[in-house]
């Protein structure tokens, strides 16, 4: 996961074991796990997600979000399940640049209302709340 972000915070899936810098904590999964790596980094994007990110995070000149250990292990990150195909799409998504908003009116009905049996509404609620604090960090209008 890296230490800063701008938009909102990436954990991102080392599958070759690179090594990294100290500009991203090694996040290690426990052994019973370790084949679900995919399912993790996947679960990740959301607005729940996001939303306890902008809450535990701190934010610095610029609109920086920085988050350390401790910050990290209290994010609220629901599990899912995903398919090969809707990790691809994601993963397309992501490396396009695309819109945050966009990418969440993606992923939070998979993630929030199929896995978590979230409502539009209460979806609709945490993407708000999320955005707000967000673009106040961001300090757009």
């Amino acid at each position: 996961m890296l230490k800063r972000s701008h938009k909102y915070p990436r954990l991102v899936l080392n599958e070759f074991g690179a090594y990294s810098t100290d500009t991203a904590y090694r996040i290690r999964m426990r052994p019973e796990y370790r084949s679900r790596g995919r399912d993790l980094t996947f679960s990740f994007m959301n607005s729940l997600t996001f939303l306890s990110a902008e809450l535990e995070g701190r934010h610095y000149g610029g609109g920086v979000l920085e988050m350390v250990p401790s910050e990290i292990e209290r994010l609220l990150i629901p599990w899912g399940r995903m398919d090969a195909q809707e990790l691809a799409e994601v993963d397309a998504m992501v490396r396009r640049r695309m819109d945050v908003d966009e990418l969440l009116q993606v992923t939070d009905p998979l993630i929030l209302q199929n896995g978590l049996g979230l409502s539009p509404i209460e979806t609709a609620i945490l993407q708000t709340a999320h955005r707000r604090l967000r673009d106040r960090r961001l300090r757009v209008k």
